[in-house]
């Protein structure tokens, strides 16, 4: 009759693994992520600025998010070709727009759009 220990002790296991495995192959879970843009909102022409933002999770910062830069209009301000800073080009107002790449995190792309105003 040491079947039935053995047995037991088998089927608790397995049943603790399902447990495991229903919250591992679960499908992404809605976080609430917030962007938050802490850089300057006035470039000065012909100078280059950091482009600072901030990514967290349920208040929690975001170690190293994987984001994507653009400016509604290059002849203001450009990206950086690396991609952490921003080259003040003409004196006007111009949106940087701020994506975070591939987040498991929201149902869809999740984005930021600061105005920056270039001043002479």
């Amino acid at each position: 009759m040491r079947l039935v220990p053995w047995a037991g002790l088998l089927t608790m296991s397995a049943w603790l693994a399902a447990l495991g495995a229903c919250d591992a192959f679960a499908g992404p879970r809605l976080e609430p992520v917030v962007l938050t843009y802490l850089g300057d909102t006035v470039l000065t022409r012909g100078t280059r600025a950091a482009a600072v933002i901030a990514v967290t999770v349920n208040g929690t910062p975001l170690p190293r998010p994987r984001l994507v830069l653009s400016s509604s209009d290059t002849t203001i301000f450009a990206v950086t070709t690396g991609g952490d800073s921003l080259a003040a080009r003409r004196i006007g107002t111009a949106a940087l727009i701020v994506g975070l790449e591939s987040s498991i995190l929201t149902d869809s792309l999740l984005t930021l759009s600061q105005p920056l105003r270039v001043k002479p």
